[in-house]
């Protein structure tokens, strides 16, 4: 007899009006190679880091480099040393509420802030009078030392369980919206040596990082985003609370983990792609 898990893939929605095309400046596409790895930038928080970011991949400065520290549950780091214009950054961790944002609140009280909920579709919680982004599985955050202001070129992506102790400790200005499952492929690194991979031992590396204005737009994919402020998701997200499909037995208390509903996105090739790929 075959359960009906909760978690099984579900066919993409198609109401009209529920989804949004991100500009081609604040999409990345990482070649790593096992895949692509496609990232969606965060200007409206963290317009600096965003900036840099596009600066630092235009440079070329993110071609040819590793992963170098890799922990298994936690992060995927890489970075360049010396690279062009990696001048350091004033951190972005908050910043005040945005009143003209689009907030959708999904908990409060929340376990880690005062509430959680999506800032323009990016998971987010908020206190009194201060917004931050949260460290998701995919999050995109710069790398820094004790300095709070030293993030300028190595950056790190969440791989597994939320660290949201980090939050309002880094910048957070990205997500990755396609690929995770190639970051997973990454080797990882000793715990004892802080996840660092001795460059004598194989590392994952990105063989290529573009911003999507700089690929041909004959050969660019096309991405459309679940807008967290509509309905479907709306729905989505009442359909979790309730847990009314007849597979659970302990409904829970209405409470969720913002963590684990992000927006769903869809990916289509231009027409030039699909036929580059047709198998000859």
């Amino acid at each position: 007899m075959r359960c009906a898990l909760a978690n099984e893939p579900q066919k993409p929605l198609q109401e009209n009006g529920d989804w949004y095309t991100p500009k081609d400046e604040n999409l990345v596409l990482l070649e790593l190679e096992a895949g692509n790895v496609i990232i969606e930038l965060a200007p409206f928080f963290a317009p600096s880091h965003v900036q840099h970011f596009r600066e630092q991949v235009q440079h070329g400065n993110y071609d040819q480099i590793d992963f170098y520290r890799v922990i298994e549950g936690f992060v995927a780091q890489a970075g360049a040393e010396g690279a062009e214009g990696a001048e350091p950054l004033s951190a972005e961790f908050e910043r005040s509420q945005d009143n003209n944002a689009e907030w959708l609140l999904v908990q409060h009280p929340a376990l880690l802030a005062q509430s959680d909920g999506y800032l323009n579709n990016f998971a987010a919680a908020r206190d009194d009078t201060k917004e931050w982004l949260v460290h998701c599985p995919g999050s995109l955050a710069m790398a820094r030392s004790n300095d709070p202001n030293s993030a300028s070129n190595h950056f790190y992506v969440v791989l597994g369980h939320a660290p949201r102790h980090l939050d309002r400790n880094m910048t957070i200005f990205g997500r990755v919206i396609k690929g995770m499952e190639h970051l997973q492929t990454l080797p990882r690194g000793n715990l004892e040596a802080g996840g660092v991979i001795p460059s004598s031992e194989p590392r994952g590396s990105i063989k290529k990082a573009q911003l999507f204005s700089m690929i041909d737009s004959q050969k660019r994919p096309i991405i459309r985003i679940q807008k967290t402020t509509g309905a479907a998701y709306t729905k989505r997200l009442t359909e979790a609370r309730a847990r009314n499909n007849e597979f659970f037995i302990y409904k829970g208390n209405g409470a969720l983990d913002i963590c684990y509903y992000p927006p769903r996105v869809e990916m289509t090739l231009p027409e030039a792609k699909q036929q580059e790929e047709k198998p000859q």
